[in-house]
């Protein structure tokens, strides 16, 4: 019986490392389609809702990986930022759901800034099972699965950082699309601003880099008031696996398909100091 039960485990493991190879490899041909429209600028850019942006790149992007993901597995489903519903309803009991965002970070992309990403989660019923981020203007892919042990850049094994000192902490933080989401940003600033002190605050553009950024130990804390699921499954897992923590704003679990109601990021280490800012 045993033996049955270790060949079942190697063989869920061999089904994500494969799945990860795939992954891995087909991000890395769509970042070099990414830096070749980013280089050239030769691509047309619309307005969707309020302030968003799409360009013709996170158009092809998405069709591409799409069609190459289907081409393989055929039983996957989607959940996209270019073709997602209004409500995620029924979305966490879905299994073999990859969900994809070609450019996180379009903004900084349509402006020449280099800190955009793309993004890839595996999802069965709500959890995250492999994830991919490629960070194409610095050549960097940040791997994980459910089953190994650790999260990985360009094959090198990474963690979070041991900063325990509020004081000499880099928090993250991104500026949200809607303007009460805006107003809140503002006012957990002003309570880290009275209540705490740390060392720096930057925001990158890009949650899905700048998550794998904190997973690298490059920062420590990252804090939103909203996000979508494209955004956060892939890079929640990687956060994971490098030894940090992911909750819902107030400390307690947070979900994949509620990430509307923010999340608090950290290297675990400063995770309870935080709380507070949302009590």
């Amino acid at each position: 019986m045993s033996q049955n039960k270790n060949r079942s485990k190697l063989s869920e493991r061999e089904s994500l490392e494969k799945k990860r190879a795939f992954l891995v490899k087909i991000v890395g041909e769509a970042g070099v389609l990414l830096k070749d429209y980013f280089t050239s600028r030769n691509f047309s850019v619309k307005s969707k809702k309020g302030v968003e942006i799409i360009t013709e790149a996170d158009d092809e992007v998405d069709k591409k990986l799409r069609e190459q993901i289907k081409a393989v597995y055929a039983d996957s489903e989607f959940l996209t930022e270019e073709t997602a519903p209004n409500d995620f309803r029924g979305y966490e009991k879905k299994r073999n759901l990859f969900i994809i965002d070609p450019i996180d970070g379009t903004t900084n992309f349509s402006r020449g800034r280099q800190n955009f990403s793309i993004s890839i989660a595996l999802v069965d019923e709500g959890v995250t099972q492999v994830a991919v981020i490629g960070v194409p203007m610095i050549g960097k892919i940040y791997e994980a699965d459910r089953i190994n042990e650790h999260a990985l850049v360009n094959g090198n094994s990474i963690e979070v950082s041991d900063t325990s000192d509020l004081s000499r902490a880099t928090f993250a933080c991104d500026w949200p699309y809607d303007l009460n989401k805006k107003m809140q940003m503002v006012e957990i600033l002003k309570r880290l601003t009275e209540k705490g002190n740390v060392r720096s605050i930057i925001s990158g553009g890009s949650a899905a880099a700048d998550l794998a950024a904190l997973a690298e130990g490059q920062s420590d804390i990252y804090v939103i008031p909203t996000l979508k699921p494209w955004d956060v499954a892939a890079a929640s897992l990687l956060i994971e696996k490098a030894g940090g923590k992911v909750t819902r704003l107030d400390g307690k679990q947070w979900d994949i398909f509620q990430a509307g109601d923010g999340i608090l990021v950290s290297n675990g280490c400063l995770h309870n100091e935080l709380v507070w800012l949302f009590e």
